[in-house]
């Protein structure tokens, strides 16, 4: 959990590889992400000495290399609840911070934060005589990650993975309907549109693997609704689902398609040009790759190794358990931010997604095990 609140900066990208190889466990020998792994160096090598690959792009291919060859190997295969709900409330803490600002707060948290983002006015305007209702629809929270989307992503990864714990631990109704307030609560402060939708199917998912009946199913949503009704939704941007389609989605799918418009290497479109900063120093465009997961990829890494990664989460979905599948819905945002070209995210999401991969693993060896003495 480290890695989502530990500030930005040379200290922290050094410490990303370094970490993975010192809990990697040499004895626990998995090959799931071998085949990404290969094509992940071929792209490297075939991109050598070209103009957009510079030391940034060349290092963080050397750490996902590290991340594949690592997954699911480490000691241990929890990730317990308390380190979850002291990151959310860390979080959640700073987005508050931003929203009442508190000055010597954001000030920090812009210092030891701030490095890989711009940090806009809007975090610093007077709330003197803004309502809250005003804030909300007129501002977004990103707390220690500044950008509200980025910081959406990360409380969905750390909500899904919450609850695969808090169902882990057979946790009381009362624990996990406070963690899904707090979460919503978070998802409100940032405005991200995209946040709604993995909220809403996360939830869904969840309550219907604790096997919460259609009735009750239906007097939640009910009572959601009604509390909703109580605000004025129209007002929230989280809300404005359809706007998103056409003014954030729109613009990255217009962009990923100028980019194989104007690209004309076949080598380029297989095996990716290895950094997404290509785009500008190759092909001119005013924007560096296309600010989201299903065109970067493509970008970065190409065609074959895009087949592959869809493949390798099929793998993932048929081994982990039924309850534990709900961490999949994450994936959504590779439609509107970064996963895998993201260097705080993809550490994160590797080792949240093997953690629950070994689990199974672990599970399905024990059922092996117990069946097999049962028969002797």
């Amino acid at each position: 959990m480290y890695i989502m609140i530990f500030p930005t900066g040379n200290i922290f990208n050094i410490s990303i590889p370094i970490l993975f190889l010192v809990l990697f466990n040499f004895k626990i020998k998995t090959n799931v992400m071998m085949p990404l792994f290969v094509f992940l160096m071929v792209t490297l090598i075939l991109n050598l000495g070209q103009p957009y690959m510079w030391f940034k792009g060349i290092s963080r291919l050397i750490t996902m290399a590290i991340i594949f060859i690592t997954f699911s190997s480490f000691k241990g295969s929890r990730i317990y609840y308390p380190y979850i709900l002291f990151t959310l409330l860390y979080v959640i803490g700073s987005q508050i911070s931003y929203m009442y600002n508190v000055s010597f707060l954001t000030s920090i948290f812009n210092q030891f934060y701030g490095v890989a983002e711009k940090v806009s006015d809007i975090y610093q305007m007077d709330l003197g005589d803004v309502s809250m209702a005003d804030v909300y629809a007129g501002r977004r929270f990103g707390g220690i990650y500044i950008n509200p989307n980025n910081c959406a992503s990360f409380v969905s990864l750390i909500y899904a993975l919450g609850l695969c714990e808090l169902n882990y631990d057979n946790a009381s109704r009362r624990r996990i309907y406070i963690f899904i307030a707090l979460v919503a609560f978070s998802f409100l402060l940032t405005g991200s549109r995209t946040s709604i939708i993995v909220f809403a199917i996360i939830t869904i998912l969840y309550l219907r693997n604790k096997g919460v009946g259609v009735t009750k199913f239906v007097i939640l949503v009910a009572v959601a609704l009604a509390l909703l009704s109580v605000v004025d939704i129209g007002g929230f941007r989280v809300f404005k689902v359809g706007e998103g389609l056409e003014d954030s989605f729109g613009v990255k799918m217009s962009l990923l398609v100028q980019y194989l418009h104007v690209c004309d290497n076949t080598i380029h479109l297989l095996f990716g040009c290895g950094d997404i900063t290509a785009t500008n120093v190759l092909y001119h465009s005013h924007m560096e790759g296309t600010d989201f997961d299903l065109g970067n990829i493509l970008i970065t890494f190409g065609f074959f190794f895009y087949v592959l990664y869809i493949a390798f989460y099929f793998k993932l979905y048929k081994t982990l358990s039924k309850q534990d599948r709900i961490i999949l819905v994450v994936l959504l945002w590779s439609f509107s931010n970064s996963i895998l070209i993201s260097f705080r995210m993809c550490p994160v999401w590797f080792i949240s997604i093997g953690v629950l991969y070994r689990r199974a693993l672990m599970h399905k060896k024990e059922m092996h095990y117990i069946k097999a003495t049962q028969t002797e």
